[in-house]
């Protein structure tokens, strides 16, 4: 039986070959757009993961913030005078640390849910828990100070610092968690787009130019997908560099904290910089950092830090007088520690 006879075909109804192939152009052009549809998709939840773990990372940081102005007080505290001041302080900073806190849990609980959403619940209430027993140490300092007894005062403080320390370590888990959630998320949403990118050249050959166009869309939702891709992997590096700025601030004992990159000779510094020091406006440069330390200080601490870069040490100690936005100057005891990655010096 020729091909003819098994199609039906014979004088006057061609028309059935047409019929045949206008459906398979159909078909085909259906394909193309439910895959042109689903990349659109893939490309579009991609954006939202990206979006929604962004701003849970802004969230823990946040906290991070607050949690130092809550720890503030307690170490700020040195006689009888400032006990009144400091206690308003904490008052207001835990009201802060609290609202972010109960943010940060409706986040969870609208936007996540199964284990994901139990975990980081968890995970917050802990740290809750960590920051009133901050709490409780620094108002049982407001206590023993004008007492008479700033013994137990330190003791206390060293105690609250501990708390802080545990604090600042659940926020690091929860931000390496939210890291690594969303990593699986887009790299899976990257899978299945490659995957549909080999049906997608299988339609273009089958309907050749007719199809052309939705695969040259495909392809560029790919791209975009990739790209994407791409700056998650810059996203994820740079909140690998604040998670160290993090780790630092968890070994601190008091709340000037500060880092300088050596590549770039960028200079950051936390709240509590512009809180102990008083230059609320100032914008964080080594250059200004050199500027305030005393002139009799400044050539015996810059030979003392090129000295520490010059060995495989990685804990350098100064102490010199620095100069306070009034014009006064203070003793500090500077601590630093260097990055084994960074190569970078975070002082406290």
């Amino acid at each position: 039986m020729s091909l003819r006879q098994r199609l039906g075909v014979g004088r006057g109804n061609w028309h059935r070959i047409y019929y045949l192939l206008a459906l398979f152009d159909v078909l085909t052009v259906a394909g193309g757009l439910f895959l042109t549809h689903r990349l659109t998709d893939i490309f579009s939840d991609a954006v939202a993961v990206n979006q929604a773990w962004t701003r849970r990372l802004d969230a823990y940081s946040t906290l991070g913030t607050l949690a130092s102005d809550v720890n503030a007080p307690g170490n700020d505290v040195f006689d009888t005078v400032a006990v009144d001041i400091e206690e308003r302080r904490l008052a207001q900073a835990l009201d802060s640390f609290n609202r972010a806190t109960d943010a940060a849990r409706r986040e969870a609980e609208n936007s996540l849910n199964g284990p994901a959403r139990s975990l980081i619940l968890s995970d917050l209430d802990a740290i809750a828990a960590e920051n009133d027993w901050m709490v409780a140490e620094a108002r049982r300092i407001f206590e023993y100070f004008p007492a008479g007894q700033p013994a137990l005062a330190g003791r206390r403080m060293a105690t609250m610092d501990r708390r802080y320390a545990e604090l600042n370590a659940g926020l690091a888990k929860l931000r390496r968690d939210a890291i690594a959630t969303a990593s699986a998320a887009l790299d899976q949403q990257e899978q299945a787009a490659e995957a549909l990118s080999a049906y997608e050249i299988v339609i273009a050959i089958a309907i050749l130019l007719m199809v052309a166009a939705a695969t040259t869309y495909g392809h560029t939702i790919s791209r975009r997908i990739k790209a994407d891709a791409t700056e998650r992997e810059g996203l994820i590096a740079g909140l690998q560099q604040s998670e160290q700025r993090f780790t630092y601030a968890a070994r601190a004992t008091n709340d000037a904290l500060w880092d300088w990159d050596l590549p770039t000779n960028a200079v950051w510094w936390n709240e509590g910089f512009r809180t102990v020091f008083g230059h609320a406006n100032a914008v964080p440069t080594l250059e200004f950092w050199i500027s305030l330390i005393h002139p009799e200080d400044g050539e015996r601490v810059g030979a003392s830090i090129h000295a520490f870069l010059e060995t495989t040490s990685e804990v350098w100690t100064g102490e010199y007088r620095f100069k306070r936005a009034d014009g006064s100057y203070a003793w500090v005891l500077d601590r630093g520690s260097r990055s084994a990655t960074a190569r970078d010096t975070p002082r406290t």
